[in-house]
């Protein structure tokens, strides 16, 4: 599902809900927030030898070569698919 097509179903339910549309672009955290509740259980924290442990599962796991943050490498990462 593209991101624009997502955008117009959430639109769309804010308005039959009445739920006010405003822009969060000074409130990043909020954003985070929200990724953060709907991926709760797909957080990985990096590990000293650069991969990457999940905190629920404890699976270790690795960045894929191609991933924007490979050459980053942050701290803490949120994933939604994992390559087996």
């Amino acid at each position: 599902m593209s991101a624009q097509r997502i955008y117009k179903q959430l639109e769309k339910y804010m308005k039959k809900f009445k739920v006010p549309i405003v822009s969060c672009d000074d409130e990043p955290d909020a954003i985070m927030k929200c990724v953060l509740s709907g991926f709760f259980d797909r957080v990985a924290q990096r590990q000293p030898d650069g991969s990457y442990r999940s905190i629920r599962g404890k699976e270790t796991l690795y960045l894929h070569p191609n991933c924007i943050l490979h050459a980053i490498y942050p701290n803490w990462v949120v994933y939604n698919e994992v390559f087996w």
